[in-house]
């Protein structure tokens, strides 16, 4: 984490006020409690419980045992609350239960095992991390991270003084349920339908609780990091591209084609291909007396015949790009870029092309629409019900809600203070 957090602000600004971060994925609950939060916490699918690192909590507190303590999966708190096995109805308005392409895990269909494991499943030994991992693959996973938010709310007592206080709360189970059913599925379907209830009842709560303390009322903001791609045999025009192969190509290609360039083709110029990054191997191309640049343009030359690749980007273009003209997603990537991280070469695959080394499932992270749209929901003191035009973006959340409290970060933000702009994304025309 390389800058000041929302939680770090408010910290700074407010040393009373009080900050805690729960999700189901580590980096969701890490990042988003920043530098100096109270908690952070997160599932773990080795005990089926929560979790912190001693550098954030040096120790777990006391009230939150039933989430940490012990085989919390044996708990009456998992016992009552999470059901021997998930099962939903097949409804309209989603792909037939079972689907070719979909993830296979714990069963493609309904009904999906959870807490139940007959004798011989699985041995002894494994029975808790067993559970552990199908909770991960479940509506559940959700349920847990709110029960836990929910205990934080009452056993930290935030909101019950003037100070304003940060919970930051990750629901993880739409990313794992969407990259293993894909987002037309029946599964995805009820557990938008479970989720939403539990949220519910998750703010009911939070709203009762700052009530009680007389010191205010709560913000909420919802929002989500990316979006998916939805199976692409399920889509006219979707491919499924077998990443690894793929990759093997790429780099047998740009070898070929430094070899002819004159290279005597000694050791593995490309060192890593991540996520379309392109890493050159700068010792190695040093001792072919290569300049980086070079070998750069001679990548692209090999790689420009590639039907799966839609455009190569130079890392040092991205770097010094202002003017996204004539290509609209350049100014996606260039704000994606990293210039100590970012590859030599980024490559922008064709749209409803999945590159992925799984067969089933499916994945995100392209600059198409289908990755990039998300919702933003913003609802609470100061939050006028409105429905106005123009684009936003996730970016400008920390900045709105720094500026609801009068707030202000040390540094310039990407993002604005929707607020003061007046430019809040319209929800007309979605369902």
């Amino acid at each position: 984490l390389q800058g000041e957090s929302l939680g770090d602000l408010i910290k700074r600004v407010s040393p009373a006020s009080k900050v805690y971060a729960v999700a189901g994925k580590d980096r969701a609950a890490i990042l988003t409690g920043g530098h100096h939060s109270d908690g952070s916490f997160w599932y773990s699918a080795r005990t089926g419980g929560y979790t912190s690192n001693p550098s954030i909590v040096a120790q777990l507190p006391a009230w939150g045992g039933a989430f940490w303590d012990g085989e919390v999966t044996a708990t009456p708190l998992y016992q009552n609350g999470i059901p021997a096995e998930w099962s939903y109805p097949a409804r309209p308005g989603a792909s037939p239960d079972d689907y070719p392409f979909e993830g296979s895990a714990y069963s493609r269909v309904s009904p999906h095992p959870l807490m139940r494991v007959e004798a011989g499943d699985v041995k002894p030994e494994e029975r808790v991390r067993t559970v552990a991992k199908r909770i991960l693959y479940s509506p559940w996973l959700d349920w847990l991270t709110l029960q836990l938010a929910t205990r934080i709310i009452d056993e930290a007592k935030l909101g019950a003084d003037a100070a304003p206080d940060l919970l930051v709360v990750g629901l993880t189970a739409a990313d794992i349920v969407g990259h293993t059913y894909g987002p037309d599925s029946q599964e995805y379907l009820d557990l938008t339908l479970r989720v939403d209830g539990w949220i519910g009842d998750f703010m009911r709560h939070a709203g009762q609780t700052a009530a009680k303390g007389g010191t205010g009322g709560v913000l909420f903001a919802l929002s989500a990091d990316h979006g998916v791609l939805p199976l692409p045999e399920r889509l006219e025009g979707g491919r499924r591209i077998d990443g690894p192969g793929l990759d093997r190509r790429i780099e047998a290609a740009i070898a070929a084609q430094l070899k002819m360039d004159g290279s005597d083709g000694q050791g593995r110029v490309v060192e890593a291909i991540r996520d379309g990054h392109i890493y050159f191997d700068r010792r190695t191309l040093e001792s072919l007396g290569m300049p980086v640049d070079r070998a750069v343009e001679e990548a692209r030359r090999a790689l420009s015949g590639f039907w799966e690749i839609q455009r190569i980007h130079r890392g040092a273009d991205l770097a010094a790009a202002t003017d996204p003209a004539g290509d609209p997603f350049l100014d996606r990537y260039r704000r994606s870029w990293n210039a100590e991280r970012g590859g030599d070469l980024v490559l922008q695959f064709c749209e409803k092309c999945l590159v992925i080394s799984a067969a089933t499932g499916t994945d995100h992270g392209s600059p198409y629409d289908y990755d990039q749209r998300v919702p933003m929901m913003l609802l609470g003191p100061g939050i006028r019900p409105a429905q106005r035009t123009g684009a936003c973006s996730t970016v400008d959340l920390a900045p709105t809600l720094a500026g609801l409290l009068k707030m202000a970060f040390e540094t310039p933000r990407d993002g604005r203070n929707l607020m003061t702009t007046g430019k809040v994304d319209s929800a007309a025309g979605h369902k």
